[in-house]
């Protein structure tokens, strides 16, 4: 299955909007949030809020191991500071 995504950018205020369009076909309820940025000193503080359901949701909200949420978000939140470290002289 394919998810596919609107993301709605907001430069003037730092935060992308996202929305999952098909969360039927994909076995989901319903899968929307934002992630929104801020100055913090000298670094960036990103805050992500979403709001899903699903069958077994709760299982996977709570699994310690590979593949659960926290195992999820972790690999997520590494490749993206990866990947920036890796293209920021592309943007200076």
């Amino acid at each position: 299955m394919r998810f596919r995504w609107r993301t709605i950018s907001s430069p003037d205020t730092h935060r992308l909007d996202f929305e999952l369009l098909n969360a039927k076909e994909c076995g989901q309820k319903f899968h929307y949030g934002h992630i929104q940025l801020e100055e913090f000193g000298e670094h960036t503080k990103v805050t992500q809020i979403a709001y899903f359901d699903f069958f077994g949701a709760i299982l996977w909200m709570n699994y310690p191991w590979y593949g659960g949420m926290h195992h999820n978000l972790q690999y997520t939140a590494r490749w993206e500071q990866e990947t920036i470290v890796r293209l920021i002289d592309n943007y200076r």
